[in-house]
Formats: structure tokens, sequence, C-alpha cells
């Protein structure tokens, strides 16, 4: 039995249509969706630039392949329960809700946050971390970051120690905070 020419360059078509479209379908499925909810911030006037800050630098460092990251809009100050997390994150269709809070004043450093699962309806990761100095809020963010990458989305991820510093990319999407130019003293 011979088949058409014209039958084959159908078939040939409908392969080709079908392996362009076929991958992008399974990755959209695939993707998992991390709403990002505006942080509480206690601290003095001079440090209310974290707020968008500490936002991005989530956004960057949860960032990856099958990801989409949603940033929400502000919704106040006020520090939000978990179940209203929950319930924003089912709105916009999420997998993943990020909440928290973040102390900065002379005395007391730190870091709160939760990983919470939707479908779980629980944090699957709460973050506590003190530190002393305002420099540690980075390091701090670095650290939970770190740990939800590794628990959920990385679990191969190499480690500081399996790279070098020259095999790492000076990104400042990445690391925001390079923008930042230590004073150097007078002559």
């Amino acid at each position: 039995m011979k088949i058409p020419p014209k039958t084959i360059r159908i078939l040939i078509l409908l392969i080709a249509v079908w392996l362009i479209i076929s991958p992008q379908t399974s990755l959209a499925q695939n993707t998992q969706k991390i709403l990002i909810l505006p942080f509480d911030l206690r601290t003095d006037a001079k440090y209310e630039f974290l707020k968008t800050a500490y936002t991005d630098m989530l956004f960057t460092r949860l960032s990856g392949p099958g990801r989409a990251i949603i940033v929400a809009e502000d919704n106040g100050t006020a520090e939000m329960p978990p179940a209203t997390a929950i319930q924003i994150a089912r709105q916009k269709e999420a997998d993943y809700v990020v909440i928290g809070s973040v102390i900065l004043l002379d005395n007391a450093i730190g870091t709160q946050a939760e990983f919470i699962g939707v479908a779980e309806e629980k944090a699957l990761i709460s973050f506590n971390q003190k530190g002393l100095k305002p420099g540690d809020i980075i390091t701090q963010i670095d650290n939970f970051t770190a740990q939800v990458n590794a628990d959920f989305f990385n679990p191969s991820a190499f480690t500081e120690d399996d790279t070098t510093q020259s095999d790492v990319p000076d990104d400042i999407y990445l690391h925001p905070e390079k923008l930042v130019i230590p004073q150097t003293p007078s002559e």
C-alpha cells in the first residue's frame, strides 16, 4: 500500500506542530506558582526602602525553571494570618505562598518567614533568625530562600563549596546588595 505524498506531508506537519506545542503544554502543567505577599516591616524610617527590596530579593532568589513567581500588591502593614494568605493564594491560583515579617531596629534585627503549601494548608517551612547588625537581613533572606529551594525545587543544588567564586556570575539582579558601595576612609 502506497501512501500519497500529500498525506505524508500532512502527517509530518501535524507531528511537527505536536512536537512544538507538546513541551510547552507539559511545562505549563508542571509550573509551580509561588505567591509572595508583602512582609510586615517593623523598622526605623531610614530602613523603609526594605519593604520593596525584601520582596525583590525573594523574587530573584525563588525564581527558577518550572516556577512562576507572583508578587502581590501591597496589602497594608499588618501581619497576615496564614489562613488569609492561603485564601489569597487560592484566588491567584498559586501552589505556595510566602509570608513573614522583618524587624530592623537598633536593638532587634530578625526575619520570620513561612513557606506555605496551599494544598496542604500549612507551613512547609517556618523560618526564624535573629541578627546583630543590619546587614544580617540579607544573610537571613539568603538562608530562607536557600532552604526553600533545596527542600522543594532543586534537591541536587550545589553548595558554595562545590564552586569557586569565578564560577558564579556577578549578577546585580540576583544580588542587589552588591550595589551598596562601602565608604572608604578619606586620606
